[in-house]
């Protein structure tokens, strides 16, 4: 069966690039008038005739209303899915619509809901299946509308266009390991002794070493995390991705700046949320 198709993460339904399905309901519906048709055929029935046709017309009203219904409403894909390996993701969608009230069915693979949806904007999250670690495509959702008289079914695919990264489950590395926490390295940065520093800032374990006094700089750059595979040399692949991926949640938690080191993938370092999907990224690629 060969569903309509609206592609893109922002996109607005339309009956046109939608295919009608009769429900059970409806079924039962067209075989009555079905039967009306044979009966006035057989007896010459005008009063047959007059009921199977008003039946098809009010049938035909009944589908204007249903497209009606599920014409205009606006759907946009806020952003990439991200979750653990074995995990539920959600995708957030964005609703909205000229019209007060509409209803409208979202299905993916692993779960179905109805949306009232009205002129006010308002976001959902649908869940949807994850699957092995790796970076791909969300799954198709389902968009249909059968209401308000639930004869017909109109529905179409929609092809969201945004990622969907599973990256692997995070585990902590023992210490045995040689693994340093991101917290121990988020450290102060120090700098030199300056007229007019006060003498409670100098770093005295540090000047006993130097020359000259430096002192603690709370706006200077703390020292960055290195998150590499070289630490788990000794482990299999996905387990050492588990724990780069334990270091990099940690480092993003505590504020830190981290760079990744992966076979044949290098990230800078860096900071902040842009710089940790990135992270999420190669991990859930390498």
């Amino acid at each position: 069966m060969k569903f309509g198709r609206l592609d893109g993460p922002v996109i607005e339904t339309s009956a046109r690039k939608a295919i009608a399905l009769p429900t059970a309901s409806g079924f039962l519906f067209f075989s009555l008038v079905l039967l009306l048709l044979l009966g006035a055929v057989n007896f010459q029935s005008n009063l047959g005739f007059l009921m199977a046709f008003s039946l098809l017309i009010l049938g035909f009203v009944a589908l204007l209303f249903v497209g009606q219904n599920f014409h205009g409403i606006r759907l946009r894909a806020a952003s990439d899915v991200f979750a653990a390996e074995g995990q539920d993701a959600s995708l957030s969608i964005e609703m909205t619509s000229d019209f007060e009230k509409q209803k409208i069915q979202l299905a993916s693979s692993v779960s179905q809901t109805v949306i009232d949806c009205g002129a006010s904007l308002q976001v959902i999250e649908l869940p949807v299946g994850t699957d092995r670690r790796g970076v791909r495509e969300v799954c198709p959702i389902e968009l249909g509308s059968l209401f308000p008289f639930g004869w017909a079914i109109l529905k179409t695919r929609w092809y969201p266009r945004v990622r969907m990264v599973v990256y692997p489950e995070p585990k902590k590395p023992s210490q045995q390991l040689g693994a340093k926490s991101a917290q121990g390295l988020h450290e102060l940065a120090v700098r030199e002794y300056r007229t007019g520093d006060r003498m409670a800032s100098i770093s005295w374990k540090k000047t006993k070493s130097l020359s000259s006094p430096v002192v603690i700089d709370p706006k200077g750059r703390t020292t960055a995390h290195r998150v590499t595979y070289r630490t788990y040399a000794t482990v299999s692949f996905e387990l050492m991705l588990s724990y780069l991926t334990w270091e990099v949640l940690e480092a993003y938690d505590s504020g830190a700046r981290w760079s990744l080191e992966l076979p044949g993938v290098t990230l800078s370092e860096s900071a902040g949320r842009r710089h940790f999907d990135e992270s999420l990224k190669a991990l859930a690629d390498a």
